[in-house]
């Protein structure tokens, strides 16, 4: 925006911290009825502020300059956007039940309301908002006070009687103001890697420590979640932002300090969590393995000897791009090895014990916990479907009625307790709601606002793309929901929003601070 348009900076700028910092702790009743709660809060919210900076454009907008640029920066991103609401729209329209596809009902209420809302947020951000730092540094402050309080409830505390509502057996699988932990871990991968690669590209030594100190409680979190598609998400970005690391000497430093980060963290969560081990919630999936003294002690010391032979010895271009081709290399070598692994153990091998292994190894219907077995029925109902079915999908969030159709009502077996509303993956969800051109466009909108961002030299773009793309990763394998989804969307807005004139752009391999 140009600099004399107040009233519009000012609006987007609230009602992006609104969406992002408001909107994840708004709950009415605990966890009673919290995702119906943020359904409303985020369609009514997201549709109210795009009006209303809709209309302090045209007050600031005395010629009109500012309608002409928001529809000369429609781009591709934008449109693969208007695709995917279009899309969404015919799928409903074609629905066997309108009512349901609308609302979502029948599933976790992600129905075309929900995905107007969310398209809507995405045009919000990414046409009226200006990036700014001090934005990011305020939701930093509210992911810390999220994590600690999921950190504080992990232990056993509960400040605010957010627990009472649910019951005892079933109080480990919620956690902080988002609800299931595997959403709770859905939002951290969309706040932690932003905070991280903030540490890691922002040259505000007073805003780096907010950093630091953000990126420690996400860890914490991480470790109260106790989720492995968290696991995923967070691996992913943080092998990225070791990769980005080494282009520049001090990024360099800077990433074994979050790493540093990461084992002080887990010093502090294994000792609070021992000393309030019998009231504490039990520590599972791989976290059993990262949270063991001798990891967190070697590696604290190996941090130790790193950042210390860093800062008295200069490291020079040639070295970091070794480093960086050669972690490429293995990279690419374990993931083949491990791609190999899966199929062996998947298709030849299928009796070999595997331990803790088999959960990830071998895929049958009891793979991620019975995500196998879910995936397989989504895929064989939707291949089931016509022509025209397969390109716009069964319906919004009909998920249910696909499988029953397929299937009938008894097709689950004896070992489940519960039925099947979601596909658990976001990309076999949107396959076969909204169909395989609903897919395609939300395919097209991340990649080509991935792809701007990384291009971009601004520093909260990166750190934005970094956030979008370890969401991605955990939605593989994780549910989609009126709770962290639409706020892939607004991230997805900020990744293509504009940014001011005197923000803060990434160090050049020739400088230094």
């Amino acid at each position: 925006m140009k600099e004399n348009n107040y009233k519009t900076d000012f609006i987007s700028a609230l009602s992006l911290l609104i969406l992002i910092c408001v909107y994840p702790f708004f709950v009415t009743n605990n966890y009673h009825n919290i995702t119906i709660s943020k359904y409303y809060f985020f369609n009514i919210a997201s549709v109210l502020l795009f009006f209303i900076c809709s209309f302090a454009l045209l007050i600031d907008d005395k010629r009109g300059d500012n309608l002409n640029r928001i529809k000369s920066k429609f781009g591709t991103a934008d449109f693969f956007a208007c695709l995917f609401l279009i899309e969404a729209i015919v799928s409903c329209m074609f629905s066997a039940d309108r009512m349901h596809a609308l609302s979502g009902t029948e599933g976790r209420h992600m129905g075309l309301v929900t995905f107007i809302a969310m398209v809507t947020a995405y045009f919000l951000v990414s046409k009226f908002y200006t990036c700014r730092e001090i934005d990011m540094a305020i939701f930093a402050a509210s992911v810390i006070f999220m994590t600690l309080f999921g950190f504080l409830q992990f232990l056993g505390f509960d400040p605010m009687n957010m627990l009472s509502t649910v019951a005892y057996q079933s109080r480990s699988y919620f956690i902080g103001f988002v609800g299931n932990v595997d959403v709770y871990s859905s939002y951290l991968c969309l706040a932690v890697p932003l905070v991280a690669e903030l540490a890691l590209l922002s040259r505000s030594d007073k805003l780096r420590i907010l950093w630091y100190v953000a990126v420690g409680a996400g860890f914490l979190g991480f470790f109260s979640s106790n989720s492995d598609s968290g696991v995923m998400g967070l691996t992913v970005c943080l092998f990225i932002l070791f990769i980005q690391s080494c282009k520049h000497p001090v990024y360099f430093r800077r990433f074994w300090t979050v790493i540093a980060v990461f084992f002080i963290s887990s010093v502090l969560f294994y000792s609070v969590n021992y000393f309030r081990r019998y009231e504490a919630r039990t520590v599972e999936s791989v976290f059993k393995y990262l949270l063991n003294p001798a990891i967190f002690i070697c590696g604290m010391a190996i941090c130790a000897i790193i950042i210390i032979l860093l800062t008295k010895f200069d490291i020079k271009q040639r070295t970091l791009r070794i480093i960086r081709i050669s972690a490429l290399v293995l990279t690419g070598l374990l993931a083949a090895a491990t791609i190999i692994a899966f199929i062996y153990f998947t298709f030849f091998d299928r009796f070999t014990l595997l331990g803790y292994f088999g959960n990830y190894l071998r895929f049958d219907n009891y793979w991620g916990s019975h995500r196998g077995f879910i995936w397989k029925k989504c895929l064989s109902a939707y291949g089931s479907l016509p022509a025209f079915k397969k390109l716009i999908g069964f319906g919004e969030d009909m998920v249910p009625s696909l499988l029953i159709s397929k299937f009938g009502t008894s097709f689950f077996p004896d070992e489940f307790i519960y039925n099947i509303d979601n596909a658990h993956s976001e990309l076999v969800q949107y396959l076969v709601t909204v169909g395989f051109w609903g897919l395609i466009s939300y395919l097209g909108v991340f990649i080509t606002v991935i792809v701007k961002g990384i291009k971009s030299d601004s520093i909260i773009k990166k750190a934005v793309c970094l956030s979008v793309f370890g969401y991605f990763v955990q939605g593989l394998v994780n549910i989609t929901q009126p709770i962290t989804t639409p706020l892939m969307f607004v991230f997805l807005g900020l990744a293509a929003a504009d940014v001011g004139k005197n923000y803060d752009k990434t160090l050049s391999s020739d400088t230094e601070e």
